[in-house]
């Protein structure tokens, strides 16, 4: 199965090296609780899948294979009924719609593994639809973000955590 993971030039050249190995994937919100997972859709555009933060998720489109009857791969839709807190899931749902009302969160897929380098059948600037033929590399590297491996994608998980609760706090939520 052909699937799509949407993500900025400054993840490339970790992407290049351990493939695509965190996500978050959050089960209760205001616990701060969730799991591990890749981010995927079966629709090539980036629109109405809430990709908006510090770095421009929607720049570029990551074609994977996935086999189809892969156990860790889950259709969230599915998978989020039974794992997820009915208010996260609505918050995740909503930034699905888009500005016309169009939910795109029927087309969200989660890996809870590994997709290494060599699942990648193609890289694509998603505002030229053309494809990316040096993408491990388009990025400066010293404005690249570091490589996660899937060894080490717990420390990554507390990290991120640790800087959302943070971020929240300083905010004064």
């Amino acid at each position: 199965m052909r699937l799509y993971h949407f993500t900025a030039a400054e993840y490339f050249r970790g992407i290049a090296q351990e493939g695509l190995t965190v996500g978050d994937v959050p089960t209760d919100i205001h616990k701060m609780k969730g799991r591990i997972g890749v981010w995927l859709t079966n629709t090539p555009s980036p629109e109405g899948h809430g990709l908006a933060g510090r770095y421009d998720k929607a720049g570029f489109r990551i074609e994977v294979d996935i086999d189809d009857n892969a156990p860790l791969l889950a259709r969230w839709n599915d998978w989020s009924l039974r794992n997820v807190t009915p208010e996260t899931r609505r918050i995740l749902n909503n930034a699905a719609t888009d500005e016309t009302g169009q939910d795109f969160s029927d087309t969200w897929w989660v890996f809870f593994g590994w997709i290494r380098p060599d699942r990648i059948v193609g890289v694509s600037d998603t505002e030229t639809g053309e494809a990316v033929e040096d993408w491990a590399t388009i990025c400066p590297e010293h404005l690249s973000l570091p490589a996660v491996s899937f060894r080490r994608k717990e420390i990554w998980q507390k990290k991120m955590l640790k800087d959302v609760r943070k971020a929240l706090a300083d905010r004064g939520a």
